[in-house]
């Protein structure tokens, strides 16, 4: 397939080559799949190839087989053993911010000094 629009899909495997632009919750590559062009992905398994413009709103896996090269944006990734990724890559803003817990404060107790050891006078 080339120069289409790819809409209304949720899963797409690639087995082929394909050239298209795509939005879509997840696609995978197998390892004889190529595809070039631009996706908005939530997850994306690749075992072949891809090449373009990438967005994973969610988790990026690369394979050993798997060459991902282009403008890559991502939350989480992970990337086998002989996996490759090239390219402008850069990480997602976290849309969920974990909040910790702010340090108990400390304070001064001038009125209170702390007490004098056992045998000590004042």
């Amino acid at each position: 397939m080339k120069g289409v629009e790819i809409t209304d899909c949720e899963t797409l495997v690639v087995e082929g080559h394909i050239e298209a632009t795509i939005d879509s919750r997840f696609i995978q590559i197998a390892a004889n799949g190529s595809y070039a062009g631009t996706a908005a992905i939530d997850t994306a398994e690749i075992h072949g190839v891809f090449t373009g413009d990438l967005t994973v709103r969610k988790r990026l896996t690369i394979h050993a087989s798997g060459k991902v090269s282009g403008k890559i944006c991502y939350s989480l990734l992970i990337i086998e053993e002989g996996g490759e990724i090239c390219g402008e890559v850069t990480r997602a803003p976290d849309t969920e911010k974990s909040v910790r817990p702010a340090a108990p404060a400390l304070t001064a107790m001038k009125n209170n000094p702390a007490p004098a050891p056992a045998g000590a006078s004042r």
